[in-house]
């Protein structure tokens, strides 16, 4: 049986900046690539016997006694003419929508192997258009093919395999999985191994052997996600948790000499400098695992940790001694709140370990829960990719709701050069609303949002209006 299943999405995910690329076919982990799953053709028993009985050889051979619609549109991927390629890209986009059959699903992986022609511009990938085509509706007679097959896709190509095979639910997909990652090209761009951190299976088909490969830099990070999703249900052993203990002081270590010499003591400029960037969100990610991994070693890096000056990094090495009974000092834990982008993190973290004892109460109010959400929204790598260098609260606008009372936080914000925002100076963006009934809390509902219009244009009153309007008329669209 095929299981519906749209690619995983690569967005923030709650601990960690990742970025957000590309992604309609082509980009890698948007959760964009489709938009809907319909239910394939019924594909005949028999089929399905004659698709499996060739997997010995390594390659699978078509039944000539069912058509094939996607094989026309794979001669014209072949074709010279290039108009001929773009047309069989369009029509195998909408035949991927419609859903492919289990069989043309089996094709498209096998004939993904080959060496196609260019298309119009250098990122499309003819491969990536037929292995995301098959992953539109997964099913377990696929992994054999991709095993089969891999070496011989191209990296993004590759990646969108890996990423099918974390959809399959069986053991079979599993172990295969582990197989192709000792062909995974240095070029793979791969975020998200498919559901596996999703929905945590089989560890003792993964662990300890998975671990490894956290020290390939192309997979360092899809790796190190799986291993801390493991790790929050309980699902490795003591003996891997050793293992993943020495992997992840390693990593981090690495990732500490150039975190350290771009440090600074005053303001937060320097956290957004892409240098640090690309160091600093697989630090946050090791630390993160070490907090639950939990040895003698671990704790040790997580408390030379708490002296980073970057309130993330800090916050990490805080949360992972406090798991383990270690309580840090409460300046600590005050100059992680004091951050704007830490702080709703913090807060949630703390509450979820019953510890808000902890956080510090001066940061405990409406407004800065609302600078917060203002300041993460804004860091989206599709927005200012960034805290901005200035954000103040310029006015609190009454709603009523059917739960009650609420308010929303209206900011002016800006940035300076070298940032491409700049030049339009104070924009605005509004956080909320909150629930005034609910106390002070991080948990906004859904209003959060900025098309960075300038702060002057008119009122704080008629900012939220006009914002409402925006985002109940995206919801509509939507949802048509």
């Amino acid at each position: 049986m095929g299981n519906a299943a749209d690619s995983p999405c690569l967005g923030n995910t709650p601990s960690h900046n990742d970025p957000r690329q590309r992604g309609v076919f082509q980009g890698v982990d948007t959760g964009k690539e489709y938009n809907k799953c319909l239910l394939s053709p019924f594909i005949p028993k028999l089929t399905f016997v004659v698709c499996l009985v060739c997997f010995g050889c390594g390659r699978w051979e078509e039944p000539k006694a069912e058509s094939n619609q996607l094989e026309p549109i794979v001669r014209d991927l072949r074709a010279e003419d290039l108009k001929t390629r773009l047309r069989a890209i369009d029509e195998l986009r909408s035949m991927a929508v419609a859903g492919l059959s289990e069989r043309e699903g089996l094709y498209a992986l096998d004939v993904a192997g080959e060496a196609f022609p260019n298309l119009e511009y250098e990122w499309q990938d003819s491969a990536v258009e037929l292995v995301s085509a098959a992953s539109m509706k997964v099913y377990s007679s696929y992994a054999p093919v991709i095993e089969a097959n891999f070496a011989s896709y191209s990296p993004e190509a590759q990646a969108h395999a890996l990423r099918l095979l974390g959809q399959l639910d069986d053991r079979q997909a599993a172990a295969i999985l582990l197989k192709v990652l000792q062909n995974v090209s240095d070029d793979v761009r791969l975020h998200s191994l498919g559901t596996l951190a999703e929905k945590p299976r089989h560890p003792d088909v993964l662990f300890p052997r998975i671990i490894s490969y956290a020290r390939q830099p192309s997979l360092q990070w899809p790796v190190s996600e799986l291993i801390l999703a493991y790790l929050k249900a309980d699902l490795v052993d003591e003996e891997s948790r050793t293992e993943i203990s020495r992997v992840m002081i390693t990593i981090h270590d690495a990732l500490r000499q150039t975190l350290i010499p771009l440090q600074q003591d005053e303001g937060e400029v320097w956290i957004w400098q892409d240098a640090y960037q690309d160091a600093r969100s697989m630090a946050a990610l090791a630390l993160d695992i070490l907090g639950y991994v939990r040895t003698d070693e671990a704790l040790e890096e997580l408390s030379q940790s708490v002296s980073y000056k970057d309130p993330r990094l800090k916050m990490f090495a805080i949360l992972g001694l406090l798991r383990a009974g270690r309580v840090s000092e409460p300046a600590s834990f005050e100059q992680v709140a004091a951050s704007a982008e830490s702080r709703n993190w913090l807060y949630r973290k703390l509450d979820e370990l019953d510890r808000l004892d902890l956080f510090s109460p001066q940061f405990m109010t409406r407004k800065h829960f609302a600078e917060s959400d203002m300041v993460n929204w804004l860091t989206y790598p599709t927005e200012l990719a960034r805290v901005p260098d200035e954000i103040q609260l310029m006015a609190v606008v009454p709603r009523e709701y059917s739960e009650g009372p609420g308010e929303f936080y209206v900011f002016r914000f800006r940035t300076f050069e070298p940032h491409w925002a700049a030049k339009d100076g104070w924009m605005v963006g509004v956080s909320g609303p909150f629930l005034k009934s609910a106390g002070p809390s991080p948990e906004a509902l859904g209003g959060t949002f900025s098309d960075f219009t300038s702060w002057d244009e008119c009122s704080a009153e008629e900012h939220v209006a006009r914002i409402e309007n925006l985002l109940d008329e995206s919801r509509q669209e939507a949802g048509s």
